[in-house]
């Protein structure tokens, strides 16, 4: 009986880890900065600022951020899903406490907390 739990148990995590793949698949890359809303009145555009920043997907267990081509903060991947809308939220680990997703639809990459704070952040996929 414990045997046939274990390899239940094996063949679950193992799917899982299939659809985490084709998940990544869908959305690993480079993204560039371009723009950042409050979502009423004010908006940062990658055109007005000095500093270029990017963000790097490329495996299932970390997101790389970039501040002019240096990177500054890399975080865990805790889950990665599909929404309702067809979009793909990455879920990470902020801080000790605290996690945080970003949301990607076909090129375009959504984060709230980097690089400004309390706005929309958007990305566009370079590649």
């Amino acid at each position: 009986m414990k045997r046939v739990i274990f390899l239940i148990l094996i063949v679950v995590a193992g799917c899982n880890k299939e659809v985490q793949k084709a998940d990544l698949d869908k959305v690993k890359g480079d993204y560039e900065w371009y723009h950042s809303d409050d979502g009423l009145f004010e908006s940062i555009y990658s055109s007005d600022v000095q500093d270029q920043h990017g963000i790097r997907i490329k495996s299932r267990t970390r997101v790389n951020f970039y501040t002019n081509g240096e990177k500054t903060k890399s975080l865990k991947i805790n889950r990665m899903y599909e929404t309702q809308n067809g979009e793909m939220a990455i879920v990470m680990q902020w801080n000790d406490h605290v996690e945080r997703a970003m949301i990607i639809e076909n090129t375009t990459l959504t984060f709230f907390d980097w690089p400004y704070t309390d706005y929309f952040n958007r990305f566009q996929k370079t590649d």
